[in-house]
Formats: C-alpha cells, structure tokens, sequence
C-alpha cells in the first residue's frame, strides 16, 4: 500500500509540474489586454503574416512586424542570463530566490516583463528563457574585437583564410544554438567593435590596421597592405585601409548570415555610439537589415541619430543603453551614474520618447539583475533593474514601467 501511494504522490506532482509548464508556456505576453498578439505586436496595426519578423511601415514609421503579422515596437532588457551566474555578487539569485531552478527564474521573468511592459530579451539570455519572449541571437565571428576590451582587444587576419574558415565555423554554431524559432527577432554580430582609429589607439594601445601591418612577412593581410601602399603610394592612410578591412570582413560574413537565416533580420554590428565611423558602417548597408548602436550619452541625441539615418537611411535599434544611480553599497557603477533613481529615469524618459521617431524601432536597456565584479579598483556593479537578491529597485522599475506602457498606449491608439 505504502508503494502505491508513493507512486500516486510521483504521478500527482508530475501532473501538478507539467500544467505549471503547459500554463506558463501557453501565456502569452500583455496577456492582461486583448490588445497584443503573443509576441507583443499590436493588433490594432495590421500588416502580412509572414512566420517570422520583418521589416515594413506604418503612416511613414519603421516597425517590427511579428510573425503574425502586427506592428511590433522593441523594447527589451538585456543580460537575463545574468540570473544563472552570481559572479562576484554577494547573493546567488537563483539558488537563494529559486532554491537552483531556471522554471522559477523565467516564470519571474515572464512576470516582470508582463507587468514592466517590456516585450524583447534583446540578446544574452538562457536558451530556456526565449521560449515565449522575443529575442535577438548574437554571434562574434571577428572575435574579440571589442573596444572595451582594452589591451585585451584581438584583431584577427580577416584576409586569411583561417579567418574565413573560424568566422564561418562561429556563424554556423550560432545557427546550431539557436536552431528555428518563431520568436527569434534577429542576429547581431560583434559587440562594440574597434573601429575608430583614434580611440582604439588611446584604450588598446594600437589599432586593426597595426595589427595588420605588424603581421609576419608572406601573411595573407601582410600581402594586402603592401599591395596597397605600392597601388595608392604617397596617398596611402590607414583610415582608407581600414575601410578595406571592414568591407572584407562584412563581404564574408553578411552572405554567410543571410545563407544561414534567409528570414531572419540582419542587425549587425553592435556599434559604440561614442564612435560611429560612417565610411565603415556603409561598409555594412548591403548585408545588414538595421543599425544597432549602443550610445552613451545620458539623454537621446536627436541630431546625432538623424544624422545617422540620413546618411545610411535603414531604421535604427538602441541596443543596449543605461543610466545608472548610486547606491550607499557601491562606489563604482558601470554606466552614466547620476545621483538618484529620479534623475535616471528621466534619461530614459528621452530614450523613449525618441521610439515616437519615424527611423526608431526599438530601445534596449541594459541588465536586468544586479553583477557585481572584482577588479583591480575594488570592484564595478553592473546595476540592473532587480537586486541580487531579486529584489527590485522599486522607483526605477515603477518610473520605466509607466514609460513603457505609455509607448505601447500611444501606438495602440494610431
């Protein structure tokens, strides 16, 4: 008797376990409205179904359109796998809040952005996570080319054809981790990449186009650069070679991208807004779909981003972005950081407003739980929107909260 009942308590929590993850599976974002589709699109702004993401207009304003058809307007949080790594925290979330399981981190997850208004993961994120909220898959297939690296930063030889090959190899993984789902808004590729010549030099020390010339005798990036001095002479600079690197490496892997994902949107580089090198970018247009820039500037440059989509006309995504404020238990603080969680919300009071502007289709903030990190100063929180314990930073969240919604009221009412 003792073994059946022991088998009926199993098969009872197997029940109760499964409805859990039927329900929290089966619930759609904005669920609290019938005003969305399950991806967060508005359905009062009908275009094709296509079965996945796309690009159109709307009475002259770029969207997302979802997979089903409606006008999608990205606003995302970024780094929610961050829950599943404590780092240098003093507080392991996820087995203090969710006693080690991922099912109860997403369901909060899920929750949050529900109730928060925000519609995307954006990128970095637990392949557990993505089932039921849209996201971006990322890939670095130039490595670590990042300029926030610093001395660290690795300029590979993008005309070799080991490059080609290991580039190709990380694309091709990027498709095997992310696989097909509906949900998937797009692919970026490097994040923050070294190309302005100027500042590269002062925080790494040299640039790619001195990682280039400094290559071995008979190497196949050595050969190009020499083959270019000798065609342009006394008229030879490194800002025009470096154009040349950029096209070799965005003549590679944008066809390969596009072969992998034929329906999927490019957004390409992830650029540092503090350096966005025109003649590079351009580089990028036929392969990419959107411009993604990371801008650190406290409050939205209007000049700076209209500038930016006159002179590449593609719609434009903040990828990553925040402002952050201090606390009495961290003296460093990565970002912008301002004195209180008031004056932060009204830099993203001006990043949200812009998401009204004609070439704007999305903004994203950066992290959602608090990561702090040792270094040699002591260490730097990475803030984000809840504690390391889970709990929130309840002004900030309140403040981005009505903001979002207020951006998804008024699309709602067009």
């Amino acid at each position: 008797m003792g073994t059946l009942n022991k088998k009926f308590s199993i098969i009872v929590a197997l029940v109760i376990f499964m409805s859990i993850n039927l329900h929290s599976t089966d619930e759609q974002l904005f669920s609290k409205t019938k005003s969305f589709d399950k991806y967060g699109g508005y359905l009062n702004i009908k275009k094709k179904a296509k079965g996945y993401f796309y690009l159109d207009q709307y009475k002259g304003k770029s969207f997302l359109i979802t997979p089903d058809g409606y006008a999608f307007l990205n606003i995302g949080l970024t780094h929610t796998m961050n829950v599943t790594s404590k780092q240098d925290s003093k507080v392991d979330y996820l087995e203090h809040h969710c006693s080690g399981s991922m099912d109860c981190a997403n369901n909060e997850i899920f929750k949050n952005f529900n109730d928060w208004g925000f519609n995307s993961l954006n990128y970095d994120h637990d392949s557990s996570t993505r089932v039921r909220i849209p996201f971006m898959a990322s890939s670095y297939p130039t490595g670590k080319v990042s300029y926030w690296r610093g001395k660290g930063v690795e300029f590979p030889d993008v005309f070799s054809s080991e490059w080609k090959k290991q580039s190709t190899a990380i694309l091709e993984k990027m498709k095997r981790n992310y696989g097909k789902n509906s949900f998937m808004i797009g692919i970026y590729w490097a994040d923050m990449p070294s190309w302005d010549l100027k500042d590269t030099k002062k925080v790494a020390g040299r640039t790619w186009v001195d990682a280039i010339r400094s290559l071995p005798e008979g190497s196949a990036g050595k050969k190009e650069y020499e083959k270019y001095l000798k065609n342009r002479g006394d008229a030879a600079n490194d800002q025009e070679f470096l154009v040349m690197i950029a096209r070799e490496v965005y003549s590679h892997i944008g066809p390969i991208t596009r072969k992998l994902y034929p329906n999927s949107l490019i957004f390409g580089e992830r650029y540092a807004g503090r350096s966005l090198v025109y003649d590079v970018i351009k580089e990028a247009l036929p392969y990419i779909d959107v411009i993604s820039v990371q801008p650190s500037e406290e409050h939205f440059n209007h000049a700076k981003f209209e500038q930016l989509y006159k002179e590449m006309k593609k719609p434009i995504i903040i990828c990553d972005h925040a402002v952050s404020f201090k606390t009495k238990d961290f003296k460093k603080i990565m970002w912008k950081t301002v004195e209180n969680e008031e004056i932060a919300s009204q830099s993203h009071l001006s990043y949200l407003e812009a998401m009204k502007l004609p070439f704007m289709i999305g903004y994203n903030r950066c992290q959602y739980i608090d990561r702090f990190k040792k270094n040699k100063g002591g260490g730097t929180l990475k803030q984000g929107l809840i504690r390391d314990d889970g709990t929130p930073y309840e002004e900030m969240v309140n403040k981005l909260k009505g903001l979002n919604w207020q951006n998804h009221q008024y699309f709602l009412k067009q």
